[in-house]
């Protein structure tokens, strides 16, 4: 951006829009320091910073601390982050653990809005982890039931504004 042929270069000042500021700031102190510190509540915004920045080994530490954070209700936050940025071994990690613990994702908030497609590839996974089929077509079942509540609740709340 600064040694090529970009707009950037002759400019004294460059301002990141895109960048948290805080984010910013832990990776110049990475810059200088090697180190970084990694939090539930700094990753989010870190990690995106390390990715357009190209500061691989921050991105590296991101993806290692969120792996360590996966539990049933975060797993597929983190495997849709993980793609969104295109952390390849988190990605792979995050949907290993969904299909690990499929009978604790399924009952989490998480799993009920999924897409059609992101759930497909979850049930027909040949690793899904689950003692019998039926844990499967339950699992669908809620889904559906999720995703028609949701339909039926914004429908007559459209049918309500419409009345008034």
């Amino acid at each position: 951006m600064f040694t090529g042929n970009l707009s950037e270069k002759e400019n004294s000042e460059v301002e990141f829009q895109c960048i948290d500021e805080a984010a910013l700031q832990a990776i110049v102190e990475y810059a200088y320091t090697g180190t970084v510190f990694i939090s539930q509540d700094t990753v989010e915004s870190l990690l995106p910073a390390a990715n357009l920045l190209q500061i691989k080994l921050v991105l590296k530490e991101c993806c290692t601390f969120l792996e360590s954070q996966l539990d049933p209700g975060n797993c597929i936050g983190i495997s849709r982050f993980a793609e969104t940025y295109g952390c390849h071994d988190l990605y792979l990690a995050a949907n290993k653990y969904i299909c690990q613990n499929f009978e604790d994702v399924c009952q989490t908030e998480e799993f009920f809005e999924l897409t059609h497609a992101e759930l497909d590839e979850i049930v027909s996974n040949d690793c899904l982890n689950v003692v019998t089929e039926e844990t499967v077509f339950y699992a669908l079942e809620s889904w559906i039931k999720y995703d028609v509540q949701d339909l039926l609740e914004a429908c007559c709340y459209n049918i309500t504004f419409y009345l008034h």
